[in-house]
């Protein structure tokens, strides 16, 4: 721990030495000053953002059970969708009139279109990867 009366700042946690190439750690610079910055604290936020962002795209995988909830669902239109207003970004499934500013993956009429109406898991697991590129797409 610091002693406040040496002076300096506080510890934000271990150091952690990195070598940039100079190209980039001159954009890094050039970011950070625009930002207002100091050169740490803009690398410090672009790691929490990627590790946010991992941390989501985690969340977001497509499940076989993801398409049977659409396929069973009871709401007029079902859409397959991001859900970003109940917390954390998840897959959900809802009335098309009501996921109007979501980020829309699949209806169900597309899904049947695609493995019909009574798919087995097999049929669903062979679609998933397709799916799942749309959700990847998806800028959180």
């Amino acid at each position: 721990m610091d002693d406040p009366d040496k002076g300096g700042r506080p510890a934000i946690g271990p150091k952690v030495p990195i070598n940039f190439p100079a190209d980039q750690l001159a954009q890094v610079d050039d970011l950070a000053r625009e930002a207002g910055i100091t050169r740490a604290a803009w690398i410090r936020q672009a790691v929490a953002d990627a590790i946010q962002r991992e941390e989501t795209a985690v969340r977001l995988r497509i499940t076989v059970s993801d398409i049977r909830r659409l396929l069973s669902s009871g709401s007029e239109q079902p859409v397959l969708y991001v859900n970003v207003e109940d917390g954390p970004a998840q897959i959900d499934v809802w009335a098309g009139a009501y996921v109007a500013g979501h980020w829309r993956i699949a209806t169900r009429d597309e899904i049947t279109d695609m493995i019909g109406d009574s798919p087995s898991d097999s049929d669903i697991r062979g679609i998933l990867g397709d799916l799942q590129e749309t959700v990847n797409e998806i800028e959180l």
